[in-house]
């Protein structure tokens, strides 16, 4: 590991620069301010002071960067020039690496580019922060982003700009930091968790296989949107923007829709469920229930059905939610048990995700079981930690916890300790089973070496059985196992609960 510091520069210079380093992955360089063990120097040479160093340091093995605007009187192998960006820095620090550690790494590596989304921005606005003892920050630079940061649980949340864009722009100078109070922090940051949920109710919609439309639109009404969707929130096809197009012009029933844009009834009915549940759609009708429509927990209707509510149930009804690991089978658990038709919302899975099933879940699962006289819902969360803003809000109210974890994953005893980790909050005080499935496909770690690893954390009262969801009594078995759990610990009878 290399060491790189800053010299001459000026304090705002100084904080960006070593912010932006701290940002950058995978470089094999870190930032130092001892000067006396430092592998590189960037040295300001846009002042006389620079100049001297620069000259007086020649004869040091020491590798040099000059930091200014285009100086020819500098002769030099690596130059970083004003102002300081982002993209600039992590070009640079990916050439020294290359040049003086990966030499001998093939040259499509070498010249691969670097994914932007997925560099971490907290290094970055913690350590410009710092100096501010304060547990919550508001983050602004110049007009184009706001980043509200939470030193409590090291989050940041994007309030304002494309992250994006973050780049290519000239922060020197123009960073304002903010404190806010824990009321004005838990204000934003719920409008925040509200856009995250807008976005995911129009991806899980828009790309739903198995979609169903929406109860409260009449198929004769007359159909238009209220402005164009954001594309950007998930993937989407050119048949999306044939819809968009129409509806964005004119007023079209579903069936003038296919006719007009040329796209199958899926596809058009997952349009139509997106812009519904995010609210841009208008439609005129006058069987059309508008009080509905306005309802602003639209999640609540889609998912639950027939004004059943999320996290408020009936006397007579337990929650119990799926948790777990891709592909581990909350969905197909509550397909073979469910005595309704069950609400799913299958997407085409991406990333690694595509490597072991062609589908995942993008929203979540709804069914509903009766045991000993009990109605039983059952929700299933989707197993991707980009839907994780969902987890807790679908955990609300819960009577028990089913964690499923793939033993045929790589590391299955690290995703369970994922889930451990997230819901402990709600698994300290309600019930919770493990079940480990695909152990005819992997026999390690097995049953002993879950136990093991429990007793290490402490959690070794948690229950963890190998079960074939495929098969019915396997799931009822998970299912009774939790009610006998939730029964002994309130010490009720499970039709007083």
């Amino acid at each position: 590991m290399l060491q790189i510091t800053s010299l001459n520069f000026s304090r705002s210079n100084y904080i960006i620069f070593k912010s932006f380093i701290k940002m950058v992955k995978d470089n094999h360089i870190i930032f130092t301010d001892n000067k006396e063990t430092v592998d590189i120097i960037a040295i300001d040479t846009d002042n006389e002071e620079g100049i001297q160093s620069w000259h007086h340091l020649n004869n040091k093995q020491i590798l040099k960067v000059a930091f200014g605007k285009k100086n020819k009187n500098i002769d030099c192998h690596y130059y970083l020039e004003k102002p300081l960006q982002f993209d600039k820095i992590n070009v640079l620090l990916r050439n020294i690496s290359h040049d003086l550690i990966t030499t001998n790494l093939p040259k499509e590596i070498k010249n691969k580019p670097p994914v932007k989304d997925k560099y971490d921005y907290y290094p970055f606005l913690s350590n410009i922060a710092k100096q501010h003892n304060k547990n919550y920050l508001l983050i602004t630079i110049e007009t184009k982003f706001q980043f509200i940061l939470d030193f409590i649980t090291n989050r940041y949340f994007v309030i304002l700009g494309n992250k994006k864009q973050f780049f290519t722009q000239d922060i020197v100078g123009k960073v304002k930091i903010t404190p806010l109070t824990k009321e004005v922090y838990q204000k934003a940051t719920e409008e925040q968790t509200a856009q995250s949920l807008e976005g995911f109710l129009w991806c899980c919609s828009l790309q739903s296989i198995n979609t169903k439309q929406l109860d409260i639109i009449p198929t004769s009404a007359k159909l238009s949107i209220k402005y164009w969707p954001d594309f950007s929130l998930c993937p989407y096809e050119k048949a999306h923007l044939r819809i968009a197009a129409c509806l964005s012009s004119q007023s079209l029933t579903f069936n003038q829709l296919l006719k007009q844009a040329n796209v199958s009834k899926e596809t058009a009915k997952g349009f139509i469920n997106a812009a519904a549940l995010t609210q841009i759609l208008n439609i005129d009708s006058s069987l059309f229930d508008t009080v509905k429509y306005k309802t602003k927990n639209m999640l609540t209707y889609f998912l639950a059905e027939k004004k059943k509510k999320l996290n408020v149930l009936d006397a007579n009804t337990l929650k119990v939610v799926f948790i777990g690991s891709v592909g581990a089978g909350k969905t197909t658990s509550i397909n073979v048990v469910s005595e309704i038709r069950t609400v799913s919302n299958e997407g085409k899975a991406t990333d690694d995700t595509a490597k072991r099933k062609k589908t995942t879940t993008v929203g979540m699962d709804y069914g509903e079981v009766t045991l000993q006289k009990q109605l039983i819902r059952l929700y299933g969360t989707p197993g991707q930690r980009r839907f994780s803003f969902l987890w807790k809000q679908l955990s609300k109210g819960a009577a028990g916890f089913i964690i499923l974890i793939d033993n045929s994953r790589p590391l299955p005893l690290s995703d369970l300790s994922i889930y451990l980790e997230y819901f402990e909050n709600f698994i300290n005080k309600i019930p919770v089973i493990i079940g480990v499935t695909r152990m005819q496909f992997e026999k390690h770690p097995n049953i002993n070496d879950y136990r093991q690893y429990l007793k290490d954390h402490n959690k070794q009262h948690y229950p963890v059985v190998s079960v074939d969801i495929r098969e019915t009594k396997g799931v009822l078995m998970l299912l009774n196992s939790l009610l006998s759990m939730h029964e002994n610990t309130h010490k009720l009878t499970l039709d007083n609960i």
